[in-house]
């Protein structure tokens, strides 16, 4: 085939498209103006009405992860990740009310209304508080990166209660991964339920292995002579030092407050004031450190993609040379 005929095929090609677009252009766009293909009234255009939200906890103001969010009458739901978000998006055909509900195992469940008039935006947010007494952690999600911190590096975690009354001592043990992080200190927080009280404090106690370590600190109110307390508020303070960061991979650590050991001795407990125990539920923390793959796979990741570019611009040059 000649160059000429494989130029007039190449032509030929390009008229019958351009020819192709004109002629659909031509063809249906009068069909849309008169109200569609059939003739028939226009469509209506689908609105949506989107209904968005964060869950936080009470007591932290951290959002919940893993709250049940359902949005009542349309049967849809949503479980929150870390952000603590949900998100609905509804077809709009009206003003109308709606109602959210939001449930996750140890909060009281929660409920809203929301009054949809309009196809926008609606933000219905959810405040959780805790149901029974907890004992949890502040903050309860360590994330660091190697990019940010080393070996050496501190940082505290802070024993809180909630919900609780008659409440006349306590003492907190604290598990880790102690090939990962070691408690450095436990001690009782300045401004702890019961401070400033008669009473007998407890520890502070550390002790680890090469996989597991503990903090436990407490303090015990002496009858008569302490005033039992009733409400939210600090038990105890753990200073912790990374000890091992990563290379590959993340490295974590859970942070059980909740630990049972056998005969009790060194776990979390809540006493009232005639001795007995205080039910409560403990819920636990994480640890985790990333490290920073970026800054090491960047500089070579670039100087590769530089070398081949030099490469085919040279190889270019001397095929343009020839021609």
């Amino acid at each position: 085939m000649t160059k000429k005929k494989l130029y007039a095929i190449i032509m030929l090609v390009v008229v019958v498209c351009i020819v192709g677009v004109v002629l659909y252009t031509w063809l249906w766009e009068p069909a849309e103006e008169d109200g569609g293909e059939n003739g028939g009234e226009p469509e209506v255009p689908i609105e949506f009405a989107n209904i968005t939200g964060t869950i936080t906890d009470e007591n932290t103001g951290f959002a919940i992860e893993g709250a049940e969010v359902e949005f009542v009458r349309k049967s849809m739901y949503f479980t929150t990740a870390s952000d603590g978000i949900y998100s609905f998006s509804i077809h709009y055909q009206g003003p109308d009310n709606y109602t959210i509900r939001v449930e996750k195992a140890g909060y009281e469940t929660k409920t809203s209304e929301v009054h949809v008039t309009e196809a926008t935006e609606y933000t219905v947010d959810f405040v959780l508080r805790m149901s029974g007494t907890n004992v949890y952690l502040v903050p309860s999600e360590i994330a660091l990166s190697t990019s940010e911190v080393s070996v050496g590096h501190r940082f505290n975690v802070t024993a809180w209660v909630s919900n609780v009354s008659d409440l006349m001592g306590f003492q907190v043990a604290l598990y880790y991964n102690a090939s990962v992080i070691n408690i450095t200190s436990a001690s009782l927080a300045a401004d702890h339920v019961l401070s400033g009280q008669a009473g007998i404090p407890l520890g502070p106690l550390i002790n680890y292995t090469d996989s597991l370590g503990y903090g436990f600190v407490g303090f015990s109110g002496l009858g008569g002579m302490t005033t039992p307390f009733t409400g939210n508020g600090t038990l105890a303070v753990f200073e912790f030092e990374i000890t091992t960061v990563p290379e590959v991979g993340n490295l974590t650590s859970p942070l059980i407050i909740s630990y049972k050991v056998e005969g009790g001795t060194y776990e979390t407990k809540l006493k009232n004031s005639t001795g007995g125990a205080i039910s409560f539920t403990g819920t636990d923390g994480s640890y985790i450190i990333i490290p920073e793959f970026l800054s090491f796979l960047i500089l070579p990741m670039f100087s590769v993609l530089t070398l081949v570019a030099l490469v085919l611009a040279k190889k270019l040059q001397r095929k343009l040379r020839f021609e």
